[in-house]
Formats: structure tokens, sequence, C-alpha cells
């Protein structure tokens, strides 16, 4: 096991760098488009997404089928099987969403008269990204599989450079209008440059009963992940029904804070979930536990000191690039939890995938989406405004980590056992919750980058103790310093 985590964290070091520099200029994008669009457009875009994720669900799973059969079929040595789940999924995509493109097109321009001038652009806007979205993100599907992680980073660094120029350049001066060109330019660019380095040699193949075998493997998982969707955007639903579009604008941050701080979890999961699925395409399934139990610990810990330091930082930031946005920073933070709990979720699922019981995933999220709902309706209704609305959502995350956690342990591990590690992976984030809100009530200097980078510092120094529970439990720190050493000795 102690190679197969060199191995892990080789592609860890190879994709993370690219991932991180996407993620941080990627922020700033964020913040400027906030910047550029004010808080009603802002408003207008966050529906719109809502709007392009909800069709993009018609692809009835069949991405889940390439995610996890094509490193299964490459772990057993069939190239022609795992060809074929290529070709297939992505012929039968591309003619779904050109079927929901032009739906979406129809109804813009036969409902024109009664929609507004924003949405009426918006939607034709959207029936054009859905495709070019479609194939970039197949593309980078195919690279996460095929564990081709440096052309990976590579693709990343240049989507960001290109995104924040043409955030600068376009959607600073046409506003939300020029924000539908940048979102339709940027999925071809970023194509045409990921196929400078490898063309995966996709083809044309209309298999249909083919395409009926992955739905119906991907349709538990499709399902669920509908259901997520639900629960990750029902509170904006009622956030803009409830409470209108200008209050949607401000809980539009604590959105994008949730978004960014989750990718940074995102990274791991994108490595080790290729390993773990060829793994058991070996029938090397052994090892499946450990990467449940050491993986989604090892994120736990780097979430918690993460997310910490986000905390801390998410007053001076907004206060110096969005101040306009300022009453949704207690909706941020309090969205933070939800990053840490959904950050985690990816351990289990993919175990419980694996083992073909994938169906249970469905009962979970359907109880937590109806606890986000009543609570968010709840919250709203008792004038707690958007900071309920967070906080539901992060109670009904909670929930459904906690049922899928205790759900894969059980095939490892008993009830004392389960409850046990629930607690280990919690206490990094106990630990450092404490210590965050200590330092907001008791360090207090005058200017708010000097307090906010005095507080970060005495966060950090607390941070030593979570960094070697890390070590003592997963050993991970010092095959990392190994790697670290090896590559500069190189270089």
């Amino acid at each position: 096991m102690i190679e197969k985590k060199k191995t892990i964290l080789k592609h860890l070091l190879t994709y993370m760098p690219g991932r991180y520099f996407s993620q941080f200029v990627g922020f700033f994008i964020a913040l400027f488009m906030k910047r550029f669009l004010g808080p009603f457009y802002a408003g207008v875009w966050a529906l719109l997404r809502v709007i392009e994720r909800y069709i993009r669900y018609l692809e009835l799973g069949t991405p889940v089928s390439v995610f996890y059969k094509l490193p299964f079929f490459i772990g057993q040595g069939k190239k022609e099987e795992a060809d074929e789940v290529k070709n297939v999924v992505f012929s039968f995509l591309m003619v779904v969403t050109f079927i929901a493109s032009l739906g979406v097109a129809s109804y813009a321009l036969c409902f024109s008269k009664h929609l507004s001038h924003e949405m009426f652009w918006g939607l034709l806007a959207v029936s054009v990204i859905l495709i070019c979205e479609r194939v970039y993100n197949f593309y980078i599907l195919l690279l996460r599989t095929n564990k081709d992680y440096n052309i990976l980073s590579k693709s990343l660094c240049f989507d960001a450079i290109i995104n924040l120029l043409l955030v600068l350049f376009v959607v600073s001066r046409f506003k939300l209008y020029g924000l539908f060109v940048v979102v339709i330019i940027l999925p071809i660019l970023n194509v045409l440059f990921i196929r400078h380095y490898v063309k995966y040699n996709i083809r044309w193949v209309f298999n249909w009963r083919k395409a009926f075998t992955y739905v119906k493997f991907g349709l538990p998982m499709y399902l669920s992940s509908i259901l997520s969707m639900l629960l990750n955007s029902v509170d904006r639903i009622m956030v803009v029904s409830m409470l209108g579009f200008q209050q949607l604008g401000f809980y539009s941050i604590a959105v994008m804070a949730k978004s960014y701080s989750a990718q940074l979890s995102t990274n791991f999961s994108h490595v080790t979930s290729p390993h773990f699925i060829e793994d058991f395409g070996k029938g090397d399934k052994k090892r499946l536990p450990l990467y449940v139990v050491d993986g989604s610990f090892s994120v736990s810990c780097f979430m918690a000191i993460i997310l910490g330091v986000i905390f801390i930082f998410s007053l001076p930031i907004i206060r110096l690039v969005l101040p306009a946005f300022e009453p949704g920073l207690t909706a941020l933070r309090i969205f933070l939890l939800t990053s840490f709990f959904m950050s985690l979720a990816s351990f289990p699922q993919d175990y419980i995938v694996t083992r073909d019981k994938q169906i249970i995933l469905l009962p979970f999220m359907f109880i937590a989406l109806a606890i986000n709902v009543a609570l968010n309706y709840y919250f709203i209704k008792s004038g707690f405004g958007i900071n309920g609305a967070a906080t539901a959502t992060a109670i009904s995350s909670g929930f459904y980590l906690l049922s899928i956690f205790s759900y894969g342990m059980r095939y490892f591990a008993n009830v004392k056992g389960i409850l046990q590690y629930i607690f280990k992976i919690f206490l990094p984030l106990i630990y450092l919750l404490i210590v965050v809100l200590l330092l907001e009530n008791f360090i207090t200097y005058p200017g708010i980058w000097l307090n906010s980078f005095i507080k970060s510092g005495l966060f950090l120094i607390a941070s030593i103790v979570v960094v070697l529970l890390l070590e003592k439990e997963t050993g991970l720190v010092r095959i990392l310093i190994g790697l670290l050493k090896e590559k500069f000795s190189r270089s």
C-alpha cells in the first residue's frame, strides 16, 4: 500500500499545481465577475446556471459509466471495451444535448414576450453553452479517467488564464451579455488546447443497445446526482422566490465560496478515484477500505485547515473587492461547513458504488433534500434570511455525509468502530473551529488586514497539531516530504 500511496501522491504533485493555480485565479475571476455584474445581474446569472444544471441531467447518468467502467476495463486490460464505453457515451451525450439545446432556444423564442430582456438572451446563450461545455467536460473526464494529469494540469492553467483575460476585457465592458459570449468561447478554446496534446480517437458510435446498458448502470447515480443538485440549489431557488434577486445576489458569494473551497478537496478524489476503481477491476479488493479510511481522513485534515484560513480572510477580501456583497458574509462563513461535509462524501460514495450498492444513495439523498427544504422554509420564514438558508444546507449536507459513511463502513466495521471513525474525521474540524472562534473573540488589532494576518499566523501554528495527527494515522506527510526531496534534487 505504501507504493500505491507514493504513486497517488506523485499524481497529486503533477495535478495539484495546475489545479490550485486554476482555482486561485478562478477565485479572483469570480470576484471580478461579481464586481462587474453587480448584485442584480449576478442573481440573474446564478438563476441561469441553475437552469443549465437542471438541463444537463438529460445525460441520464451515462458519464458515470465512463468514470467507473473505463478505469475498471483498463484494470482488466480490456482496451476494446474501454473504447466502446468512451465512444458510445460521447455519441449519446451529443445527441441528447443537441435536443435539449434546441428545446431551450425554442422556449426562449416562443415565450420572448413573457421574458425579461436578460432572461431571453440568457436562455439563448444557455442553448449554445450546453453543447460547448458538454464537449469540453467530456475531454476533462477522459483526462481524469486515463490519469493524464500532466495534460490536465496544463489545460486547467490555460483555462484560468484565458478566462481571466476574457472577464477583464469583455465582461468588464459588456457586463452580463459579455459574460454570455465568454462562457461560449472559453470551452471551445479549451478543447482545441487539449487536442493539441491528445486526441483520444473519439468516434461516433450509435449503439443504442449499449447506450441503454450504460444508462441502466448509471441510473441510480444519475437519480442521486439530481437529488444532489437539488440539495445544492434548492436554497437558491427558495431565496430568490421568498427574498428576491438582490438577496440571491448577496447569497451568491456564499455559493461561490462553497464551490471553490469544495473544489480544493475534489483534487484528491479526481486522483484517487481512478486508482481506486482500477484496483477494483484488478480484483484487489483488500485495498478498497483503506482508500475510504485514509483518503477521507486526509481530506478532513486538509479541508479543516483551508476552510479556517478562508474564514479568517473572508471579511477583508470582501470589503476590498466586493463591498456591495458584504451582507452575504455570514452566510458565506456558514456555508464553509457544507463545503467540509460534501468534500468528504466522494470516498464512501465510491466505495458504495464499487460494491454495486449505489441504489442506497437515493433514500439518503432524498431525506437530506427534504430536510433542506423544510429547514430553508422554516428559517427564512422565521426571519433568518440568507443566513438561515445557509444553515439549512449545512445541516442537510452533514446528515447526508453521516448517512453514507455509516452505511459504507458497515461492510468492514462494527457500530463502535463506525462511531469512532466518524468522530475521528470530524476531530480536525472541531479542533480548528474552536481555534478560529477563540481567535475571532480574543485577537483584535487595529487594521483589518493586520488583524487577519496575525490571526491566520496563529491559526496555522495551531494547525501543526492536525498535520502531526495526519502523519500518525496515514504516514502521508513523510512520504510527501520524501517525494518533494526527490523532485527538487532532480531539478
